[in-house]
């Protein structure tokens, strides 16, 4: 009897770990020890062995098979529908805290929970060239969106690419890319000591600065005007109606009964 009951135990402890709900945890829980783009960037991290991962998979295993009546009600939890796939993904929610455009993303509903003022609004969109921020009026709480569509043409050059294949205004926005990447990573060689240096950071400067060595000061510094231009127009668009700065890096308060208590329910995200 005691045999039968154990081999019960146990059958079930492997059905759970090889086709049930343990399965679907046991495969996250593994999934976890892939480094992270960051972990990668580092200089001391060091990638867990083929080894180490399938003994960690197989001490998993075990437990599962060993403890599944105190593991279960957590597996099944762990692996439940998620509220937000089953009803509108809401980005935020505050009784007390403020929320901004910085927390939410794509398009959706903005609804103060103390007056049920609603305004559908874009918090941020984008797509190719092209891009919407939702913004507000420092003075009168508007709340409102700006458009933006980038000065150079979107043509995607790899970086096995020559860039003298390209005419000026098709490479605009690589060379514009490439600059922007050297000058981070010497500015950041420049103020952080050599030994705390990411491997990236140097051999990135060099082979950038030898592509750009291609383009002529003259081309570059047309780029880096055209962009100064095309800011400075856009910064002076971020003007309401009334007169007032459009911000959108300060917490939002409703426009009708400037209550800091809203929420955003978004609809889609681009």
């Amino acid at each position: 009897m005691i045999k039968t009951i154990l081999l019960l135990y146990l059958v079930v402890g492997f059905l759970l770990t090889l086709i049930g709900p343990g399965k679907k945890s046991l495969s996250k829980a593994v999934d976890g020890l892939k480094p992270t783009p960051t972990q990668k960037m580092r200089p001391d991290y060091r990638e867990p062995t083929k080894t180490q991962a399938y003994l960690f998979r197989l001490i998993l295993s075990l437990g599962i098979i060993a403890f599944w009546p105190a593991l279960l009600p957590g597996i099944l939890k762990e692996n439940a529908p998620r509220k937000a796939e089953l009803e509108d993904e809401i980005i935020y929610e505050s009784d007390d805290d403020e929320i901004g455009f910085l927390l939410m993303g794509g398009h959706g509903l903005i609804t103060c929970k103390n007056c049920n003022y609603k305004k559908e609004l874009t918090s941020f969109t984008h797509g190719g060239n092209h891009s919407t921020s939702g913004y507000q009026c420092e003075a009168c709480a508007k709340l409102t969106t700006r458009s933006r569509t980038e000065p150079f043409k979107n043509i995607n050059i790899d970086d096995n690419q020559n860039l003298l294949d390209y005419s000026p205004s098709e490479r605009a926005r690589k060379v514009e890319y490439l600059l922007g990447m050297a000058e981070m990573c010497e500015r950041y060689m420049k103020e952080t000591p050599k030994k705390e240096w990411l491997q990236t950071w140097e051999p990135t400067a060099t082979e950038y600065r030898k592509k750009l060595s291609q383009i002529t000061a003259k081309e570059i510094e047309a780029i880096k005007k055209k962009r100064k231009a095309f800011e400075a127009k856009y910064k002076a668009s971020l003007l309401c109606n009334c007169g007032g700065k459009l911000c959108r890096d300060k917490s939002i308060i409703c426009p009708k009964c400037k209550s800091k208590r809203l929420k955003y329910e978004m609809e889609y995200i681009t």
